[in-house]
């Protein structure tokens, strides 16, 4: 296996040529910006006309609703700003016709919109409070290059989901495909969410097409995601994430969320407005009300649910990532033994075997065990439990006609016969090629499907004792494809759904209730309730933003304001990159193994991955890394009180474990909105180091007195003394600070005097 690389033949014939293209693309490439997965037509709002029987200011509970010649603006005394305003003299609706062609090749689902006809042009008719306290606004909605005119209907009323704002329903009374909410935003307002976003915090500048898709390599990282779109196709951008959620909050602070399974993008690219488009003919949107960014986070994830609690074991120690069979398990816990490292449990990624994928191998798709590299997993749950540790295996939605083990069960064909799996348009399985094997999917809308699936991953995947499952995959099938309830372009999101909740009943059916535990990389609506962990996503073997380490912190701090509160970043990342000819490696270093080890400290959990080459670059049993892993682990164990407490505070204030400054020092905007730092709950202040041979940071501590967590002294911090300084920040030494008289705090100072 150490000289496989998984990229097709024409490309390692042709290497030389290939890389001139490159050598040139790349020049392009940088002047005009990274590649973009996605083409959606921005619909752009124009003139609106408020009747003189409409305007007025109208009540609806303690919101303010003030209907004006120019537009709307809604508030409320709970609130410092506006909780929403129209444009100024521009429509805050606009419907439209359109399609989209959906290719998906290899695995990476790609958009292009194209848009029919754009009714921009906004008339607001009458505006009357119902019987049952609704603030109704009717009106037309129209086409300049024509006479045709829509009704439309906006239900305004307060929110039924316990956020403490309002609950906005929108209908077009035609047919339309396209329908888009318009929200005025202030100069320099800031906006951050939409789930797992790997950019930038402030999300402005770009529009996101909000469907659950492959990450990606690379994702406009240079020249890697050139090559590996002109080879594979599958190089992603900063608009590809497998966790998007139509929910945005703002500096100001204001928040929106959209409701149901539809596509919705969200468009940010013009500086003074926010456009959220659902891809459908009704829109259900929520606003809530509160005075600081974290009292929005909050409210919405009070209404959408938190994820199930986490098992106590998972707190304890490192979750180790295998990939070459049981005798790797068992020379790896030995030499993590040596080295004093607590291990909780193994994740066994290759339990199924292997499949290619780019540039390496990942996770096979049998969904039974390949007995060549574990003859006796059973045996081998059961000798790891004598010492305390538990086993996860793999698990994925997509099965394979290429993936079934000599005299095993084939899933495929149990699939095939009783009808479970996605269709294409002819009604035969959905079948597509990703890295030279065949896949389908199993139809999760489908009761009966979904239910014989669930009960495959409690006899074959938990049934050998298995404490829980990482599941795999769960972006979804292709939006042209259809299931038993309807094409895929209107489920997509709720895709990922549907797989946690199979997960989730195969840890039901195994008996492991509470003790059992899912870790997904897929979000969609309600997909936070139904999973245990989610995972920030599938990062290149480097340092940057783009794709590397640092963008697993981007994925953890947006996801935190969309309610993924529990999430973790994959110790060493995954994608190792061998490249043809002149061009270089991305090979994993020992150093990045101990800064993503670093910064899982301060997450949910700490779960090494074996990566895609496991043959090539450091590994987390090499000396250097070993050095560091053990104080590391140990304080990860340390500050399990701490997620406790934070987890028991959920039921009153479902915020995020790690939580960007915003949330929690909003009114000092020279800390919360520097870079690279965030808060474990409210109380531990973290400066992780995500530069490649960095060993020491800039920082700026946030007002209040903090104790370093590696010397115990104590820093006090003034209004008249805030500033930046330069800290040490040595291999294995993350800079961090408690806040001095905090549980936390106490926690920490019996955990350095044990050390």
């Amino acid at each position: 296996m150490a000289d496989r690389l998984h990229l097709p033949r024409l490309l390692r014939v042709t290497a030389v040529s290939v890389v001139l293209t490159i050598v040139a693309a790349v020049g392009i490439v940088r002047l005009v910006g990274p590649p973009s997965t996605a083409s959606v037509t921005p619909l752009l709002p124009d003139r609106i006309e408020v009747g003189e029987r409409a305007r007025g200011t109208y009540r609806v509970g303690e919101h303010t609703v003030l209907i004006a010649a120019d537009g709307i603006t809604i508030s409320h005394p709970a609130s410092p700003r506006a909780v929403w305003a129209s444009p100024r003299g521009r429509a805050f609706l606009v419907a439209a016709t359109g399609t989209v062609d959906t290719p998906e090749p290899r695995g990476m689902l790609r958009l292009s919109e194209h848009i029919e006809e754009v009714f921009g042009e906004q008339t607001v008719e009458g505006a009357d409070v119902d019987t049952t306290g609704r603030l109704v606004i009717t009106g037309l909605l129209g086409n300049e290059e024509s006479d045709e005119r829509l009704e439309y209907q906006v239900f305004v009323a307060t929110s039924g989901r316990r956020t403490g704002g309002l609950d906005i329903d929108v209908a077009v009374l035609e047919e339309v495909d396209r329908l888009s909410l318009v929200s005025e935003l202030d100069p320099g307002e800031l906006v951050h969410g939409l789930g797992a976003q790997f950019s930038d915090f402030d999300l402005r500048g770009r529009a996101y097409p909000l469907i659950p898709r492959a990450q990606g390599v690379g994702r406009g990282a240079q020249p890697l995601s050139l090559l590996v779109d002109l080879v594979l196709g599958a190089a992603g951008a900063a608009d590809t994430t497998g966790a998007p959620l139509p929910h945005v909050v703002t500096s100001a602070p204001r928040s929106m969320w959209v409701h149901g399974p539809d596509v919705v993008v969200a468009d940010l690219r013009q500086d003074d407005r926010l456009a959220m488009t659902v891809w459908g003919e009704e829109m259900q949107v929520s606003m809530a009300v509160g005075a600081t960014p974290a009292a929005h986070v909050a409210a919405h994830a009070a209404a959408e649910g938190v994820p199930r609690r986490v098992p106590e074991w998972v707190g304890t120690g490192l979750v180790l990532g295998v990939s070459d069979g049981a005798t790797e398990v068992r020379e790896r816990l030995a030499l993590l033994r040596e080295a004093d490292v607590d291990v909780t449990a193994v994740w066994l990624s290759d339990w199924a075997g292997l499949r290619p994928v780019p540039f390496g191998d990942g996770p096979g798709l049998a969904a039974t065990v390949d007995e060549t590299r574990y003859p006796d997993l059973a045996g081998l749950v059961d000798d790891l439990a004598e010492d305390d540790i538990r086993v996860l295996t793999t698990a994925s939605p997509m099965v394979s006609p290429d993936a079934a083990h000599d005299g095993a069960r084939d899933l495929w064909e149990e699939a095939v016969e009783a009808g479970w799996l996605v269709l294409d348009e002819e009604g035969e399985p959905y079948v597509v090629e990703v890295s030279g094997v065949r896949v389908g999917w199993v139809d999760l809308f489908d009761p009966d499907a979904q239910s014989w699936y669930a009960r495959v991953l409690a006899e074959e995947a938990l049934g050998s004792g298995a404490a829980g499952l990482v599941a795999l995959d769960g972006e979804g099938p292709p939006l042209d494809a259809v299931t038993a309830a309807g094409p895929v372009e209107d489920l997509r999101r709720a895709y990922p759904t549907r797989w946690a909740a199979t997960t989730r009943r195969a840890l039901e059916l195994a008996g492991l209730g509470q003790d059992g535990l899912t870790v997904h990389t897929a979000v969609g609506p309600g997909t936070a309730g139904e999973a245990g962990l989610l995972r920030a996503g599938d990062q290149l073997v480097d340092f940057s933003h783009t794709d590397g380490l640092a963008s697993g912190l981007d994925g953890l701090l947006a996801g935190g304001v969309s309610g993924l509160t529990r999430s973790h970043v994959d110790i060493g990342a995954s994608t190792t990159v061998a490249l043809p000819g002149p061009l270089p490696d991305l090979l994993r270093s020992e150093e990045l193994i101990v800064r993503s080890a670093e910064l899982s400290a301060f997450t949910s959990m700490m779960r090494s991955a074996p990566g895609t080459r496991p043959d090539l670059g450091a590994s987390i049993t090499d000396d250097g890394v070993l050095d560091h892993l053990a104080g590391l682990v140990g304080l990860f164990a340390a500050l399990a009180d701490e997620r406790g407490r934070l987890d028991r505070g959920f039921d009153s204030r479902a915020l995020p474990l790690v939580r960007h400054p915003v949330l929690v020092v909003p009114e000092q905007p020279e800390v919360a909105y520097q870079p690279e730092v965030f808060f474990l709950g409210e109380d531990l202040f973290v400066a992780p180091v995500l530069e490649e041979g960095a060993t020491d940071r800039r920082v700026t501590l946030p007002i209040g007195v903090w104790v370093d967590i590696w010397t115990g002294e104590e820093v006090e911090v003034s209004r008249t003394t805030v500033e930046e300084e330069t800290v040490a920040a040595p291999l294995g030494r993350p800079p961090a600070w408690a806040r001095a008289g905090s549980a936390v705090a106490d926690d920490l100072d019996r955990w350095r005097q044990d050390r």
